[in-house]
C-alpha cells in the first residue's frame, strides 16, 4: 500500500457534514481533519452524542476522520503568574474534553500547537538548555496530565511542527521530554522546510512517531498561500520521492488553507490535482 490521501476542512470554512460528504464522493479522497470551531462541523462544546452521530455518518460514507484540529496550544503559558501545577491546568482540561470529543466523532487524534511563548535563551553553544525551555516543561506536565485519557480513549496527541516548534529537532526534543505513549508528531511539511531543515532531516527525527503529514505547496518560506501543488517552490515532488523511497505507507493530507484565504478557488479544484501529482509518485488509497 501506498501513502493515502486526505484533505483538511481548513479548505472548507463553515461547511456542512453534506457539504463533506459530497466533497469526499466527488474527490474520492475519503479521508479528512476536521478543524474545530464555532460555526464547523465540530464545535468545541459539541455534545458527544451530537459528535457521536457526526462521526457515524463519516464512517458510513467511508471516511475516515484523521484528527480533529484543535487550537490548543501545549507550551502556552496559561498564566503569567502561576506555574503548572502537577496535574495539569485549564490547558489540560481543555485539551481532555477535545480528546473526549475525538473519540465520540472518531478521530484519530487532537491536533495541537506548540507555541512556546516563552522560550529558554540557548547555551553558549547554541544548545538548548538542559531540560527544556519553561513552555516544554509545562507541556510535559499538561501531556502526563492527560495521559489516562489518551490510554482510555485510544485517541493520540498529535503535536504539530508549528510556530515556535516548526523544526523536527525542535518537535522530538519536546516529545523527548513529554515521553507520553499516544504523544505523537504531525509534520506540517512546509513549516520545516520554510525553518531551513532538509525534508529527510526532518522525516528521520519524526518516523518513529509519526502520526501523517500534511502537504501544501507555496511560492516562498516567507509566504505561506497555498498554491497549486507543482507550482510553487516547495519541493513537494522531492517529498514524495523520498517518502515513497522510505515505503512510507501513511496519511498526506492537503492543507488548502481557504479560512485564511479566502480569495482561493474552492478546495474542490485543489483536490482535482491531488491525483496527478500523487499519480506517480504515490499510491493512492482504494476504497474503504
Amino acid at each position: 500500500m501506498g501513502i493515502r490521501l486526505a484533505y483538511s476542512t481548513l479548505g472548507t470554512p463553515g461547511a456542512t457534514l453534506d457539504d463533506l460528504l459530497r466533497l469526499s464522493a466527488a474527490s474520492g479522497v475519503r479521508a479528512v481533519e476536521l478543524r474545530v470551531g464555532e460555526g464547523e462541523l465540530v464545535r468545541p462544546d459539541m455534545p458527544l452524542t451530537e459528535a457521536s452521530a457526526t462521526g457515524r455518518r463519516l464512517r458510513d460514507a467511508g471516511i475516515t476522520v484523521l484528527a480533529l484540529s484543535s487550537y490548543v496550544r501545549i507550551c502556552a503559558t496559561a498564566d503569567p503568574d502561576m506555574p503548572v501545577p502537577v496535574g495539569g491546568d485549564a490547558v489540560s482540561t481543555d485539551l481532555d474534553r477535545h480528546l473526549r470529543l475525538a473519540a465520540a466523532v472518531g478521530a484519530g487524534g487532537v491536533r495541537v500547537f506548540p507555541q512556546d511563548d516563552t522560550p529558554a535563551a540557548p547555551a553558549s553553544d547554541g544548545s538548548p538548555v538542559d531540560g527544556g525551555t519553561p513552555g516544554e516543561k509545562r507541556a510535559a506536565v499538561r501531556l502526563q496530565a492527560v495521559r489516562p485519557t489518551i490510554g482510555e480513549t485510544g485517541v493520540n496527541v498529535l503535536v504539530e511542527t508549528h510556530d515556535s516548534h516548526r523544526t523536527g529537532k525542535d518537535l522530538a526534543r519536546l516529545l523527548d521530554l513529554a515521553d507520553v505513549p499516544g504523544v505523537l508528531a504531525l509534520w506540517d511539511t512546509a513549516h520545516s522546510w520554510a525553518a531551513g531543515e532538509a525534508l529527510a532531516d526532518t522525516f528521520d527525527l519524526l518516523a518513529p512517531r509519526l502520526a501523517h503529514i500534511q502537504i501544501k505547496d507555496v511560492s516562498a518560506g516567507q509566504d505561506p498561500t497555498p498554491l497549486p501543488l507543482g507550482t510553487g517552490n516547495f519541493p513537494i515532488n522531492d517529498l514524495g520521492r523520498m517518502l515513497s523511497a522510505a515505503a512510507w505507507n501513511g496519511w498526506a493530507s492537503l492543507e488548502w488553507e481557504r479560512a485564511w484565504h479566502p480569495e482561493l478557488p474552492p478546495l474542490s479544484d485543489a483536490l482535482a490535482t491531488l491525483p496527478h501529482w500523487a499519480g506517480s509518485l504515490l499510491e493512492k488509497e482504494g476504497p474503504h
